[in-house]
C-alpha cells in the first residue's frame, strides 16, 4: 500500500514539474517576442487621394509605434518628411505612408525661377542615361553626347556627301559641365534607403527601379540649349547625364572616346591618373 502511494505521489510530482517546464518555455517565448522593439511609422488617418501636396495632408496622418518587423522598408516616420512632396498614389485609411507613393514637387511651381539669360530646356533621355532616377532637382550634372552610329553627312538636298568629319563615330564626348537640373520627371530613393535630398527640408522620393524614358529640365543659355537639342533630337544621338558634387569644379576639356582611342590608356594608367 505504501509503495502504491509513493508511485502516485511520484506521478503527481512529475506532472507538476512538466507543467512548470511548459509554462516557463512559453513565457520565455513570449518574452522574446515582446522584446523585439518598436519604431515610429507614419499612417494615414483617412483616405488620402493622389495628387495631394504634402503640406496639405499633414493633418491626415499620424505617428504610431509598431514592431520593427511590421515597418515597410520605405515607410515615413515623421510628418516633416512630407515637406515638398506630393502623393502619386492613393493611401487608404490605416496604410503606412511610403516613399513609393510620393514624389518631389516641381520646383518651378514654387519660388524657384529660371536664371537670368537662361532657359528651362526639357530633355528626354533613356532611363539609365538620364541618371537612373538618382538625379534630383537642384543637382548639378555633366552632360555627355553619345553618337552611337556612323554619322551621315548630308548636303542641302538631303543626300549623302563624302565630306570628312573632324572626328570618328560612334563616339562619346563631354558636351556640357556643371549644368543645373530644375526638375526631374521621376526619382528613386538612395541606395542606402535613407531620406536624402538636395532640396532643403525635403524628404527623398520613392524608389522603384524603372526603364523607358526620363525627362530632365535643364537650365541652359541659348547657346548650350542648341547643343542639347541637337544632341538629343538629330538621328539616333542621345545624351548621357551624370551627377556631380554641388561644389565640383567644372570639368576640363576631354578628348572624347571612339573606336580609335578607347583602348589608348591602359587600366593601370587610368588608376594612377585618378589617384595621384
Amino acid at each position: 500500500m505504501r509503495r502504491s502511494n509513493q508511485l502516485v505521489f511520484a506521478g503527481i510530482a512529475f506532472f507538476v514539474l512538466g507543467a512548470a517546464v511548459v509554462f516557463l518555455l512559453r513565457d520565455s517565448g513570449n518574452g522574446t517576442s515582446s522584446s523585439e522593439g518598436t519604431t515610429a511609422v507614419l499612417f494615414a488617418k483617412q483616405d488620402i487621394q493622389t495628387g495631394q501636396l504634402g503640406e496639405d495632408i499633414k493633418n491626415q496622418v499620424e505617428v504610431k509605434q509598431i514592431p520593427l518587423s511590421q515597418k515597410l522598408p520605405d515607410a515615413l516616420i515623421s510628418p516633416s518628411q512630407l515637406s515638398n512632396q506630393r502623393t502619386t498614389q492613393l493611401f487608404a485609411k490605416g496604410d503606412q505612408i511610403r516613399f513609393a507613393g510620393l514624389a518631389v514637387q516641381s520646383l518651378l511651381s514654387g519660388t524657384t525661377t529660371v536664371g537670368k539669360g537662361k532657359e528651362a530646356v526639357p530633355v528626354q533621355v533613356p532611363f539609365v542615361s538620364g541618371g537612373a532616377g538618382y538625379i534630383a532637382p537642384l543637382d548639378l550634372v555633366n552632360v555627355y553626347l553619345v553618337i552611337p552610329d556612323l554619322v551621315k553627312t548630308l548636303n542641302d538636298n538631303g543626300t549623302s556627301v563624302s565630306g570628312k568629319l573632324p572626328y570618328s563615330s560612334p563616339r562619346v564626348e563631354l558636351l556640357l559641365t556643371n549644368v543645373k537640373v530644375l526638375d526631374v520627371s521621376t526619382q528613386i530613393a538612395p541606395l542606402n534607403s535613407q531620406t536624402v535630398s538636395t532640396v532643403p527640408g525635403a524628404a527623398s522620393t520613392t524608389r522603384s527601379t524603372g526603364s523607358g524614358q526620363l525627362v530632365l529640365l535643364l537650365e541652359l543659355d541659348p547657346f548650350d540649349a542648341e547643343k542639347v537639342i541637337f544632341g538629343s533630337q538629330v538621328q539616333s544621338n542621345f545624351l548621357y547625364v551624370t551627377r556631380v558634387n554641388k561644389d565640383a569644379t567644372p570639368s576640363p576639356a576631354t578628348r572624347g572616346r571612339d573606336y580609335v582611342n578607347i583602348l589608348d590608356e591602359e587600366a593601370i594608367a587610368a588608376f594612377v591618373r585618378e589617384n595621384k
